[in-house]
């Protein structure tokens, strides 16, 4: 096995014992025989069976962690739901990989994403992050009078270690979640870094809940007064 996985598949949780199983599943039939793959999961407060997914997920790695060619499985639990972004900086702090790869657990997965991530930033170099898609037109939420933030949704993100260190994670000003994606892609653009869509990405989010609406408004006034821009349209 090699002493610093590849990747990391950074998985992060919060009271969806079947979500998570299902992607448990999908992820051990794409990367289970491969040395070169972590997979770190943290349990973000949850109250319901997600603990005992978890463990039996590690049990079921142990063949491969004896001597059997496999990925390698990394997973921690907190007592009390931190947030979105702080949830994802401890988990990232968890992980060894080259190369991470942030993945929300409502993303379904349909095939080998990464190879496709991979194969980008070997050819575009260091100083991109990939995601999914790239929001780069008007779309109300990244409008801050004439300034249009473009911003790579953060259901999956991926980019190498470094980039990661180099941006600072997600603020934990954005908890519990909303805004960590835009603010997290200001950031890298801020800073140098290119935003590479990838639409063909075998994968779909499959958001489990409703917008929060008034939510997401407090989060964008955050936002703009963060970076001191005009919150123009306040309410998209």
């Amino acid at each position: 096995m090699p002493e610093t996985p590849e990747y990391s598949i950074c998985l992060l949780t919060y009271s969806r014992e079947k979500t998570l199983t299902a992607r448990c599943k999908e992820l051990a039939c794409l990367y289970g025989k491969r040395p070169d793959v972590e997979l770190c999961i943290l349990d973000n407060g949850s109250t319901d069976g997600t603990s005992q997914v978890i463990a039996a997920w590690r049990i079921l790695t142990i063949p491969m962690a004896a001597g059997e060619p496999g990925w390698t499985f990394v997973a921690d639990r907190i007592r009390e739901n931190i947030g979105f972004g702080p949830g994802f900086n401890r988990l990232v702090g968890l992980s060894t990989g080259k190369v991470v790869v942030l993945l929300s657990d409502d993303v379904r997965v349909f095939g080998d994403f990464l190879g496709l991530v991979g194969n980008v930033i070997s050819s575009e170099g260091d100083k991109i992050v990939v995601g999914q898609t790239v929001v780069d037109h008007p779309a109300g939420w990244n409008q801050f009078g004439p300034k249009v933030i473009p911003y790579l949704y953060g259901h999956i993100l991926a980019m190498k270690r470094n980039v990661w260190g180099e941006i600072g994670g997600f603020d934990p000003l954005f908890v519990p979640a909303g805004y960590e994606d835009v603010d997290f892609s200001y950031q890298a653009t801020l800073a140098g870094y290119k935003l590479v869509a990838l639409p063909e990405l075998p994968v779909r989010h499959e958001s489990l809940s409703a917008e929060r609406y008034e939510h997401t408004v407090r989060m964008k006034t955050l936002f703009a007064a963060k970076w001191g821009l005009s919150n123009i349209p306040e309410r998209p």
